[in-house]
């Protein structure tokens, strides 16, 4: 009789265990789904952070573009109305620009800080105004590039006041 209440013990036990295999079993998998879904969510995060980075990067690059061929226009002498568009060099060759110069109305000005005293045959001194044109230019440039199939750009506008060229000026002075 010993032997059969040790065997009944020994066979409970048995079905104890494999009740707690079983359990640790979905345990096991519930944590394993969940450790997934979360790795999931987390790389998900990092790479749209890192797609994020990469489309700041390229605006920060078409910004510097910009302010560059901006400033190769304003260092120009003679600015005048014009459309122009191209590739930059390598390693920026996969942007393009566009250059829009346009040209406002010029007003006529008289500037009194640069009066000039000159004598008249009777030794009286009379002062004579200098006309200066200025012409106002607006400059816009807009850079252009593609980023997974999707067409980006970036646009700066600025203005610049130019004196109107000796030669030209008898267009505007002719009859002042």
């Amino acid at each position: 009789m010993k032997y059969i209440k040790q065997a009944g013990k020994f066979f409970h036990s048995i079905k104890t265990k494999k009740k707690q295999f079983g359990f640790l079993l979905l345990e096991a998998i519930l944590a394993i789904t969940l450790i997934s879904v979360g790795s999931a969510a987390i790389m998900r995060t990092y790479t749209t952070s890192l797609a994020a980075g990469i489309v700041s990067q390229q605006y920060i690059t078409a910004s510097n573009l910009i302010e560059e061929k901006l400033w190769d226009i304003l260092a120009l002498s003679d600015i005048s109305s014009a459309q122009e568009s191209g590739a930059f060099p390598e390693p920026f060759n996969e942007y393009s620009f566009n250059v829009s110069i346009d040209e406002r109305m010029p007003e006529a000005e008289v500037d009194f800080d640069d009066t000039a005293a000159q004598e008249d045959s009777s030794g009286d001194v009379k002062e004579q105004e200098e006309q200066k044109i200025y012409i106002l230019y607006t400059i816009e440039v807009t850079v252009l590039w593609e980023y997974r199939n999707d067409k980006k750009q970036l646009s700066y506008e600025t203005a610049t006041i130019r004196k109107q060229k000796e030669e030209d000026m008898d267009d505007f002075t002719g009859d002042l």
